[in-house]
């Protein structure tokens, strides 16, 4: 795979782009805090309870925008 390959159609040089290298950032972190989701938010998630649902729903916001946060300190 040569750097061309890699080349979004918005780039004209590898990593042109800040907002594809951003698009990734934020993916592969969002990516990571999904897998270590703990077993409780995943179950939450699955409620028929709307209550137990949103803070499923607020805990998971929580670690995203966190994890951005950091990442954006790096």
């Amino acid at each position: 795979m040569t750097a061309q390959d890699s080349l979004h159609s918005c780039c004209v040089e590898p990593y042109d782009c800040i907002a594809c290298v951003m698009n990734e950032t934020l993916q592969a972190t969002t990516m990571a805090v999904i897998a270590r989701l703990p077993e409780w938010v995943r179950h939450d998630l699955t409620s028929k309870d709307q209550s137990t649902r949103a803070r499923a729903e607020e805990t998971i916001a929580a670690m995203i925008t966190n994890a951005l946060t950091e990442a954006g300190r790096n």
